[in-house]
């Protein structure tokens, strides 16, 4: 239930107001069960009570646990739709780095499996509540009738709980493992959707993967599901039991070792046996709200929070402010001094340690970097945009230090197309103004305009080639007219005549428009097409040069 007290910290005035009425619902249930009880007991002297204020007494019953009850929907509503989406503000403000190392499986599975889990239990809030007023209500009632009886009551409630409370310990470690295991069967399936084609072409691996990882993991899954629902099982079943039990101590106990009135022994018989339902739902709910305080748990550990706070979202990193809207002023240079970068590589059990690289770019330039695989090409393109925070020294723009509150709007100098780039279907943050005239214009130029179509600023389609999905996501750099182009590896997917196109003809045009460009390549039959050719080794710049520009001025003597 820890969760359930984090989330309704914001809302207790409205959960005040609803278990006020639930109270009230409860009384009126308790008193209807008083009614019957005494009419019971009158019956045979024929004086029975009025009917109309047994009907009133339901009306007010049935208006009260209502209220109460759509109060609770709506809020939980809220508090589901406020959960949803701080979480996805959450997960877009979290420093690349961080998302990186949490990865995209575990980031799946917390949105899909964690918040559907809490969801579920905010949704079991209004029943709860209901029930547990109609509960305290009979309590209540049954206090007046015997404090005595009350009294041996709760002792038995207590032994109750206690033999509901130790073994359910097992279950909450089962779910753990169950939600252990779920994050691995994500990561798997996510590997199987991405392998498809490598484990389509290779029959003895496919059955491998299917037989070793699928079926052992899926089998892990459902031996801990099966673990704490078996035990959650026995316990709701043992809980209803007990409440029997006491009514057999009730009838065939009590009475000898004390005088009991038949109007008591009938009372406490009958709002034992009406409490049954109530308190089943109870305990139905249990195993619930422990499985949405394993996943906020398991949200907190990724370091992102359950949060239903109805304040403002923010999606700018901690400590960073948002642009003001004004337009940048014109690029001179960037500047790395002594910039370091670190982080842990699984897969070689080190940590790679980018820097410390001293390195100034100024506006206008060509800068390809070039480098074997792991080099760290990459890295230093996140570095330079400003996307990686460095572990040490300073990244500069024109001679000013990039601190966290200004690295937003830093990185609004950028445009960049990575090697693992998406292209979104609807061209967003842009002026309307012409957007389809302009983007029309470009897909001419990218030689798309037979394949994709822009219509009131959504894509007609990205189910393209991967080279023609890098074209579409060129246009949206173009759509953005930034002044600097970040490109990872963009011509590797393009065919001989477009990659012909992007060193020859389309980089001199943005360095004639005066943008910087900063190209990932490993084309080396291009470096004439650059100013400079910087070349990396393990996190390392072993060499900056020239390039030479022959290839580029030949061609412009063919354009002239």
């Amino acid at each position: 239930m820890t969760f359930v007290l984090f989330l309704l910290r914001e809302h207790r005035a409205t959960v005040a107001l609803a278990i006020l009425v639930g109270l009230a619902g409860g009384a009126a249930n308790a008193k209807l069960v008083a009614m019957v009880n005494g009419n019971l007991t009158a019956m045979a002297a024929g004086d029975v009570g009025s009917p109309w204020f047994y009907l009133g007494v339901t009306a007010l019953a049935f208006a009260a646990g209502l209220v109460s009850e759509l109060i609770l929907v709506f809020l939980s509503e809220q508090l589901t739709y406020h959960l949803r989406i701080n979480m996805c503000a959450q997960i877009l403000r979290l420093p690349v780095a961080q998302a990186e190392r949490v990865g995209r499986s575990r980031l799946t599975a917390t949105f899909t499996q964690d918040i559907q889990t809490v969801t579920t239990a905010l949704l079991r809030i209004p029943t709860l509540c209901v029930n547990a007023a109609v509960t305290v209500g009979c309590l209540v009632y049954l206090g007046f009738l015997s404090p005595v009886m009350l009294g041996v009551l709760f002792g038995f409630l207590v032994l109750s709980l206690l033999s509901y409370l130790v073994p359910e310990q097992w279950a909450i470690r089962k779910m753990e493992a169950y939600r252990h295991e779920y994050d691995r069967m994500i990561c798997q399936f996510d590997a199987m959707s991405q392998g498809a084609k490598e484990l389509k072409l290779h029959h003895a691996r496919r059955a491998a993967f299917f037989e070793e990882v699928l079926c052992e993991t899926a089998g892990r899954v459902r031996a801990s599901a099966h673990g704490h629902r078996v035990v959650y099982a026995v316990l709701t079943h043992w809980s209803k039991m007990l409440f029997f039990l006491f009514v057999a101590i009730l009838i065939f106990v009590m009475p000898r070792y004390e005088a009991l009135d038949a109007k008591v022994v009938t009372g406490f018989a009958l709002v034992m046996l009406y409490l049954v339902a109530p308190l089943d739902q109870l305990m139905m709910s249990m195993p619930r709200f422990r499985a949405a305080d394993v996943a906020f748990v398991k949200v907190r550990q990724l370091g992102l929070e359950m949060d239903v706070t109805r304040h403002g979202v923010s999606l700018l990193e901690p400590g960073s402010a948002a642009p003001d809207g004004a337009a940048l002023p014109p690029l001179r240079e960037i500047r790395l001094r002594g910039l370091t970068h670190a982080y842990y590589r699984e897969r070689e059990e080190r940590q790679f340690v980018m820097g410390p690289i001293d390195l100034t770019i100024r506006a206008g330039e060509i800068v390809f970097l070039t480098g074997g695989n792991g080099s760290g090409k990459t890295t230093l393109g996140k570095l330079i945009a400003g996307i990686y925070v460095p572990a040490a020294g300073e990244l500069l723009l024109d001679g000013e230090p990039v601190t966290d509150g200004d690295r937003e709007r830093y990185r609004q100098y950028f445009s960049a197309i990575f090697s693992d780039f998406h292209v979104f279907e609807q061209i967003l943050g842009l002026p309307v103004e012409e957007l389809d005239s302009r983007a029309l214009s470009y897909l001419e130029k990218l030689e798309l305009d037979h394949k994709v179509k822009v219509v009131q600023g959504t894509l007609s389609t990205t189910s393209l080639s991967s080279g023609q999905r890098k074209r579409l996501a060129l246009l949206i750099a173009y759509l953005e007219d930034r002044p600097v182009y970040l490109f990872d590896e963009w011509a590797s997917d393009q065919d001989p005549e477009f990659k012909h196109v992007f060193y020859r003809h389309l980089l001199p045009e943005l360095k004639a428009r005066g943008k910087t460009v900063i190209a990932i390549s490993h084309d080396d039959r291009y470096f004439d097409a650059a100013d400079r050719v910087l070349k990396l080794a393990d996190g390392r710049l072993q060499s900056s040069q020239q390039a030479d520009r022959r290839g580029m001025d030949e061609v412009a003597s063919i354009a002239q």
